[in-house]
């Protein structure tokens, strides 16, 4: 009899030490989750960080870009008026070129004439041009036609000077042009060579560009795949916690005297993103700091900031049933709180990945999502 009383001594001590090995493991399986997840959510806020600086530095290129295409503009305007400065230095070229034959022209003509004369006064001799003298009919006569001799000797002579003198001139005109289409020129050269030089800087630009929208694809990749293990990890830890029984009765609208849906429950391009994804929820519009209250009795299970969802709380109503309320401003309860239904417990924001003030509403029932307006209704 005391050996049989032994056993079952033994018995009963071997089933407390089982139930408590029992309870042991739920509680750390709950906490090596929750760990689990903690590492997720901080791996998600940080490739959250990453996404908001790669978009700066893409927004910062893009700056870079359009202001270096504004200088090459720049630049192709002064090309443009140099070209024209250059056209219009090579009109006044070729014109100088035309006064400077016709100025060789009349030098060649003039001289022509002069050299004809002089042949024609040496052929007459001395005698001649005495004659031409004495053939005066008094004195005054005489010193008038020797004059005029001489003046027109003197004219022929200083009007081919001159023409070689204008000449000169001219063809240092021509030459100053020369020169300064040559600067035109160079001038022209340097900023094509700037132009090139800027070139090459966008082309390095949209190169570094390309590589941030890859590392931004693949940073968006990684963050819906933490996202799925985040959703995973919670769905587990949910039913870790969750209680037996749904509490029961109709849910309330979350956020009271707002009635408009932005965005239902469903399939839909995201706002952000610009992809096809499930919306597991519904959005309600409102202003920032609108009360946000318990759909339903419960326990608060989540309060805290959960990646897309920014601010987020999450409430066991149980049965497998739980209300999320997502991108909230502030956060009014926290983790095991028992709400009751209409108690306030979070204030209406835009945190997370969000485009505007609103409440998204979620219903998940044993961690599969369902659409709210089952459950709720205006």
């Amino acid at each position: 009899m005391k050996m049989i009383k032994n056993k079952r001594s033994l018995l009963l001590v071997f089933i407390i030490c089982l139930l408590a090995s029992i309870v042991s493991y739920g509680l750390d399986e709950v906490t090596v989750k929750e760990n689990e997840l903690n590492a997720i959510q901080n791996r998600l806020k940080n490739i959250q960080n990453e996404k908001s600086v790669n978009t700066g530095n893409q927004s910062k290129i893009n700056s870079n870009i359009d202001r270096i295409t504004k200088n090459i503009s720049g630049l192709e305007s002064e090309i443009k008026a140099i070209n024209k400065d250059i056209d219009n230095t090579q009109v006044k070229i070729d014109e100088m070129v035309g006064v400077i034959e016709e100025t060789e022209k009349s030098i060649v003509e003039k001289t022509r004439i002069l050299e004809k004369r002089l042949r024609a006064m040496y052929k007459a001799g001395n005698v001649g041009y005495v004659e031409v003298l004495l053939g005066s009919d008094d004195f005054k006569n005489l010193m008038t036609r020797a004059d005029m001799v001489k003046k027109i000797y003197i004219h022929d002579t200083n009007l081919v000077e001159s023409l070689n003198d204008q000449k000169k001139i001219q063809e240092d005109n021509k030459k100053n042009l020369e020169t300064e289409k040559s600067t035109l020129k160079a001038s022209k050269q340097r900023i094509d060579e700037k132009k090139a030089v800027l070139r090459v800087e966008i082309d390095g630009l949209k190169v570094e560009k390309e590589k941030l929208k890859q590392d931004y694809k693949a940073l968006e990749e990684s963050e819906d795949k933490f996202q799925r293990e985040a959703d995973e990890l919670t769905n587990v830890l949910k039913n870790l916690k969750l209680e037996k029984k749904y509490v029961g009765g109709q849910m309330r609208w979350p956020v009271p005297g707002r009635t408009d849906i932005s965005s239902y429950f469903g399939y839909r391009i995201h706002p952000v993103y610009k992809k096809n994804k499930l919306h597991t929820g519904i959005d309600i519009p409102a202003p920032k700091d609108t009360n946000v209250v318990a759909a339903q009795g419960g326990t608060v299970i989540y309060s805290d900031w959960l990646g897309s969802y920014g601010r987020l709380i999450m409430i066991d109503h149980g049965g497998g049933i739980v209300t999320a309320y997502g991108h909230n401003n502030s956060l009014v309860v926290n983790v095991g709180d028992k709400v009751a239904a209409g108690d306030v417990i979070a204030k209406i924001g835009s945190s997370g990945v969000s485009t505007g003030n609103h409440c998204h509403f979620e219903v998940r029932k044993e961690g599969k999502y369902v659409n709210p307006l089952d459950y709720v209704s205006p």
